[in-house]
């Protein structure tokens, strides 16, 4: 046998340990209490389940009941405009442009009907950050690029395909 596979077969049983102390604290699982820091450097409370690939619709809608959503930069949870959905649905989907990772898909529902937003990779458009996105709902898909105008407000820039 090999001296260096002897050697690994002896700091195999280490090696759970030499990873606990190699990684942060709380890295081994999913964060569930904020802040959450967003793409562009916004913190926000709430994830809303956003980084583990979910959307709580529910939470969603009530934190759109609160007064500050109506005032850009103070809302509790992000703003999209310019895509066909209801109220908790586009909020779902601007807290996955806000908080997702490139690549990744953030899905939800909505009632009987599934919805999910897939996130692609980031971009520059006249000098604002943005995302490419495919939003599938009831069968029907819409894609776009969506940047951010102000602090936590994403709008289409680019029409979505075949309008």
């Amino acid at each position: 046998m090999c001296a260096c596979f002897a050697a690994f077969r002896r700091c195999l049983p280490m090696l759970p340990v030499l990873l606990m102390t190699a990684l942060p604290v709380g890295s081994l699982h999913a964060r569930t209490a904020g802040p959450f820091m967003g793409y562009t450097g916004v913190e926000w409370a709430d994830d809303f389940g956003i980084t583990r690939g979910r959307c709580s619709r529910e939470a969603v809608g009530r934190a759109l009941a609160d007064p500050r959503a109506a005032m850009p930069g103070q809302s509790p949870v992000a703003v999209f405009a310019g895509v066909d959905l209801d109220d908790a649905d586009r909020a779902c989907a601007a807290h996955a442009l806000e908080l997702a990772r490139h690549g990744r898909t953030v899905r939800w529902s909505a009632g009987k009907r599934q919805v999910s937003i897939s996130i692609g990779d980031d971009a520059v458009a006249n000098g604002l950050p943005c995302r490419p996105f495919t939003v599938r709902t009831g069968g029907r898909t819409t894609r776009g690029l969506a940047c951010q105008a102000q602090v936590g407000v994403w709008e289409v820039t680019k029409p979505p395909a075949g309008k």
